[in-house]
């Protein structure tokens, strides 16, 4: 899974068609001393849809949010509605699931 969108700007002045976006991270913290917690999502993008190893990223995104937000969301895998939440957020506007 990935997104795939647009981004008409970036760190290196260009605009990049058909960006490709995938999480590189998922992890589940505790949120203070109370019984909650959130999820942290971190995600790589890149100017192919085919990266590999050595293929170096155009862009790198954090997200937190409470987990409840991504529980809540469509998908069997935990993974899968991480991706589903991320297309909710402003930056991936537009985008779609690949």
């Amino acid at each position: 899974m990935a997104i795939k969108i647009t981004k008409e700007s970036s760190a290196f002045g260009a605009t990049f068609t058909d960006a490709y976006y995938r999480i590189v991270n998922v992890r589940i913290e505790r949120d203070g001393i109370i019984e909650k917690f959130k999820t942290c999502i971190d995600v790589s993008g890149f100017a192919t849809a085919s990266p590999t190893d050595t293929t170096r990223e155009i862009d790198f995104l954090s997200f937190n949010t409470k987990e409840s937000d991504i529980s809540s969301q469509s998908g069997s895998a935990y993974y899968e509605k991480c991706y589903q939440w991320l297309l909710t957020q402003p930056e991936f506007s537009g985008g779609s699931s690949v």
